[in-house]
């Protein structure tokens, strides 16, 4: 259930959504964990989970999680402990190819300032790892970010935290 949970707050955060249908629950989930989800919301509820609306048909229910740090926690575990393949399906109908550049247009939107807070170090040494501060040819990649995305970087890369590629950031 933990792996499931996991799966529907990281979705809904990268899709920027407070509140979400059971439509919104089936695309982010497994066929295996729809079940569950369902069976567990019918017979005592699902930690974490407001039902907002219910209704004859599933995809027309309404959710959100109890705390919205509870959603943006599950997706900064979710990219810090996720392997590739797990990365790329979070990301899906994004912003660019790889995740880094969902990830770079991410840190610019006040939506997103808390769950890289959350993440703090750990979600900066997989940003880092996943290419950050560098193109896809491995040259130094400029990280333009707005005053809201310097808050999220700061949040991540602290002033003495030493990190190669820093240097790059511009913040306006």
């Amino acid at each position: 259930a933990q792996s499931m949970l996991v799966r529907v707050g990281a979705h809904q955060q990268v899709q920027e959504r407070r509140i979400f249908t059971g439509a919104d629950v089936d695309s982010a989930l497994l066929p295996q964990e729809r079940e569950l989800w369902w069976n567990l919301l019918l017979d005592s509820g699902i930690p974490f989970i407001r039902v907002l609306t219910t209704a004859e048909d599933k995809a027309d229910y309404e959710f959100q999680f109890s705390h919205l740090s509870i959603q943006e926690s599950f997706l900064a575990f979710k990219l810090t402990t996720g392997n590739e393949d797990d990365h790329q399906e979070l990301m899906r109908g994004g912003e660019g190819d790889r995740v880094i550049d969902r990830v770079r247009t991410m840190i610019n939107r006040p939506f997103f300032v808390n769950t890289f807070y959350i993440g703090s170090c750990h979600l900066a040494q997989t940003l880092c790892r996943l290419g950050l501060f560098t193109s896809e040819d491995g040259h130094p990649f400029p990280l333009h970010l707005t005053h809201v995305g310097g808050q999220s970087f700061r949040n991540l890369f602290p002033e003495d935290a030493g990190v190669p590629g820093v240097g790059a950031v511009r913040i306006s």
